[in-house]
């Protein structure tokens, strides 16, 4: 009895003494949003490590409208326990109601909620008497939820084939479609390699399991084939249902629904390996790069410059992880590119004076001096690819090829830029990379020491 008492006079004494702050009003909000969940069979190392700390399964959902209701209290005079304990209460109870939000937008229930928000808008128009948009907005919303679905359901019966070489060939013939038309072509090519590969796995795969691993592969490779005879031809037809709702979707897209991004993908890599703030000019070189080299995300951008100006060649200097590229014409386009030169394969890279023997023979422009670079490859290396036809490039041989610039200041941002580049491929490849199961294995043997 007295240690409870002495314990209420403490708390007594602790709210009396306490500070308190008085609001007349306060309010709290967040705007509202959409939240997106897109999941790919194969992640970069990076990405795998952050998906196993997550330790719960992501599921694939698409624009889920989240809309938090404010946080708003008239005359509150409390102490600021009190009042941050009140907002995490307020933000817990808003989070549980937004998760219901997000289960009715998963992929493979059909988005039901974008499909009741598409009726709605649907019945909407429809009593505005404007039957053009109530069709689009109906159609819109039962197209995307069947293809939705379809495709939730193709992608699954494509992982139980355990066909790598199939699943390459659905991921390739998918990322072709951006339109209506695009995605009727990968719909009839995505049917067409479903029955062909229903037909011929019975005979590709015990082959294929033979070459790799003997007779046992054999025996596999007979499981595997029985297994893609049936679910090959399934995935085809629901590959086809999905790209063809896909295309109706697309099509049914009414002026409201179409949402353009409001700026270019962040670049998150530069020279100095730390997250910058964000810059356009960056964000467009980094676009740049991935239209060039067919989205290959391994390589990172770093810097794009013009070594020439308006009334000359248009020639760009494209500096990133692996490689320096030479286009021409700033054209993201593998066709233009004159001279690429792997890191492995360079040397270095300097500024050299024009002299009167070269074709572009002058000493001084009005822009200011013009120079050359030159670039020294290894003998024993690869071959580089090189165009001697495009003027801007002068025909040495392959071993030293050499650009014109015309500005050495810009020359001299190249060199500089190109080497640096060089040397951070170079530590790269002398770095020893820890394996993440055995990093993570060694994290938990030290939890159960500490």
């Amino acid at each position: 009895m007295d240690l409870n008492r002495t314990m209420c006079k403490v708390m007594e004494n602790s709210v009396a003494t306490a500070t308190r702050f008085y609001f007349d009003t306060i309010r709290l909000s967040v705007a509202p949003m959409r939240l997106s969940v897109i999941t790919t069979s194969r992640l970069i190392p990076e990405l795998k490590a952050v998906k196993r700390a997550l330790r719960f399964p992501l599921v694939q959902f698409e624009r889920a409208p989240l809309s938090f209701q404010a946080y708003a209290k008239c005359h509150l005079f409390e102490t600021v326990a009190f009042i941050l304990a009140d907002i995490s209460k307020h933000l817990h109870a808003q989070r549980i109601y937004q998760a219901a939000k997000i289960l009715g937008s998963i992929d493979f229930l059909g988005n039901p909620i974008g499909l009741l928000t598409d009726v709605q808008a649907g019945m909407t128009y429809l009593a505005l008497g404007n039957l053009p948009n109530m069709v689009k907005h109906i159609t819109h919303g039962i197209s995307d939820s069947t293809a939705k679905v379809a495709s939730t359901l193709s992608g699954g019966l494509g992982e139980i084939t355990m066909d790598e070489d199939y699943k390459d060939k659905r991921r390739a013939i998918k990322s072709n479609a951006r339109n209506a038309e695009g995605h009727v072509v990968a719909g009839l090519q995505g049917f067409m390699a479903g029955m062909i590969g229903g037909l011929t796995s019975v005979i590709t795969q015990p082959v294929r399991g033979a070459q790799n691993d003997g007779t046992r592969g054999f025996i596999k490779g007979i499981g595997k084939g029985l297994v893609g005879t049936v679910t090959k031809p399934v995935t085809g037809v629901l590959d086809l249902a999905s790209e063809s709702a896909s295309a109706v979707r697309e099509i049914s897209v009414s002026s409201d629904q179409v949402y353009k991004r409001a700026r270019p993908v962040r670049c998150c890599h530069n020279f100095q390996g730390c997250l910058q703030v964000y810059s356009e000019t960056q964000a467009n070189g980094q676009q740049f790069l991935y239209a060039l080299n067919r989205n290959d995300f391994s390589e990172h951008f770093y810097a794009l410059n013009k070594l020439s100006f308006h009334h000359h060649d248009n020639m760009l200097v494209l500096i990133t992880s692996h490689k320096v590229y030479f286009v021409k014409d700033s054209e993201p386009d593998p066709d233009h590119v004159v001279l690429e030169v792997e890191y492995s394969n360079l040397i270095n890279v300097r500024m050299l004076p024009v002299h009167s023997d070269q074709p572009h023979s002058s000493t001084r422009t009005h822009e200011g001096d013009k120079v050359l670079l030159g670039l020294t490859v290894k003998q024993n290396s690869t071959p580089v690819s090189f165009h001697p036809q495009t003027s801007s490039v002068t025909s040495r041989p392959v071993t030293k090829p050499r650009v014109v610039c015309h500005s050495s200041t810009v020359a001299e941002r190249v060199c500089q830029q190109v080497n640096y580049a060089k040397t951070i491929a170079s530590e790269q490849t002398e770095t020893l990379d820890c394996d993440p199961d055995e990093e993570e294995a060694e994290d938990r043997l030290f939890d159960l020491e500490v």
